[in-house]
């Protein structure tokens, strides 16, 4: 896109390039304001060149032609303020060459922009990124990713329990920074990575594909290679790594609104709808042994509750908010009995 919006800027695209610039450039305020950055740059290279001409005269006349020839309003608004003081931006333009004398187009390139998506309590959310890669957020995670990736790889950071379909692009690989613990570098594969901060333990689960696990530190150093059907998982305070194999459909059944136990101890129920929901359990000890089988699909907390009220004779009392210090909503405390 960068080339064709260069390209566009110029007036050297074909009709259907010139409508598929400007939808771009109208889908969002900050598409908007990179083809404006674009335009900036555009116009001090031609700043640039007009130095280096001997006619002032000429080279202003060469600018004011440019301004006539490009069409879409923002481009004329910043051509005309560069035509207005064009003098007083090629003195220093001339000026910064003579003390950055390697200064190119490369170095006063766009920078991409960070952009923080993150998922509500309760709910889940879905993302395309730069690439086409489709990310699903569960509740209360968070995913940092740039507006567009430049250079050899695309990294993004995450932080709670996500699920990628990532886009195949063997020339440059795919990294997840997972809470600066390690990172997963892949070129086209699904997983699930469930990781939340305060949690003893990181899981990362193959779905298709393949991935490796490399060291945060030391991107070169490889910790573990995964197949489909095998799962990761990162100890966070011993740093070691145990690989099992599972099973995924399970695991991933939340991005589609699904919660499912298959003879789950209670322990792992209590964790699974603790993240799901922002809840905080308290387990009275008669249940330590207790195990669940059932699926639900969509539905409030209150009502898996009130199946295991009717179902296992699990009493359930909502205790109250879990604040903050600032005050803020932690989590909710339910208790089990």
């Amino acid at each position: 896109m960068e080339a064709l919006l260069y390209s566009y800027l110029r007036g050297t695209v074909s009709d259907e390039e010139i409508l598929e610039a400007e939808r771009w450039i109208n889908a969002s305020p900050g598409n908007r304001k990179i083809a404006e950055q674009l335009c900036v740059i555009d116009f001090a290279n031609e700043a640039m060149q007009c130095m280096h001409n001997a006619n002032p005269v000429r080279s202003l006349e060469k600018v004011k032609v440019k301004i006539r020839k490009n069409k879409i309003r923002l481009v004329v608004v910043w051509t005309q303020r560069v035509a207005a003081v064009l003098f007083i931006p090629l003195l220093c333009i001339k000026v910064y060459e003579m003390l950055q004398p390697n200064v190119t187009e490369e170095t006063i390139r766009i920078q991409p922009q960070t952009v923080e998506i993150s998922s509500a309590p309760g709910m889940v959310t879905n993302v395309y990124l730069p690439d086409g890669t489709k990310v699903w957020l569960n509740a209360n995670s968070k995913i940092q990713y740039p507006t567009f990736f430049d250079g050899d790889t695309r990294e993004v950071s995450v932080t709670g329990e996500l699920y990628f379909v990532v886009a195949k692009d063997i020339e440059k690989p795919f990294l997840v920074n997972v809470n600066d613990a390690f990172k997963i570098k892949v070129t086209g594969t699904e997983f699930n990575v469930d990781a939340y901060q305060s949690a003893a333990s990181f899981a990362i689960t193959l779905i298709d594909g393949s991935i490796d696990l490399i060291s945060a530190i030391d991107p070169t150093k490889s910790l573990l290679t995964l197949k489909p059907g095998e799962q990761s998982v990162w100890d966070v305070k011993e740093k070691t790594v145990n690989v099992m194999n599972v099973n995924t459909m399970m695991l991933s059944s939340w991005k589609e609104g699904k919660i499912i136990f298959r003879d789950t101890p209670i322990t792992e129920i209590a964790a699974t709808l603790g993240k799901r929901y922002n809840t905080r359990f308290v387990i009275s000890p008669r249940l330590t042994d207790y195990h669940f089988t059932g699926t639900f699909i969509n539905v409030q907390l209150v009502q898996i509750l009130e199946h295991f009220k009717i179902s296992s004779n699990i009493r359930y009392e909502i205790k109250g908010l879990d604040l903050n210090p600032d005050g803020t909503i932690n989590n909710t405390i339910v208790e089990l009995k």
